[in-house]
């Protein structure tokens, strides 16, 4: 994984990129088929995520969701 400046959009994009992919291995067993694959799957998971904790329209769109503490994925900028 590159360092990336979190602090820019391109950054933040960045570092969701990269956890994304290497969520989706860990999940999965394998490498994803392209990264709309994992960015299907971080979908999915968002939409289940807010269903059972909705987050409030306050917070800001980059988000880290965590599951036991350990980061899961991270929503990108759009």
């Amino acid at each position: 994984m590159t360092k990336s400046n979190v602090h820019t959009k391109e950054g933040w994009n960045q570092f969701a990129r990269e956890t994304n992919t290497k969520s989706f291995i860990q999940e999965f067993g394998r490498d994803p088929q392209d990264y709309e694959e994992v960015r299907n799957w971080v979908s999915a998971k968002v939409a289940k995520a807010n269903e059972l904790f909705p987050i409030s329209d306050e917070e800001p769109e980059q988000t880290l969701r965590t599951i036991d503490g350990k980061l899961c994925w991270v929503t990108e900028f759009k």
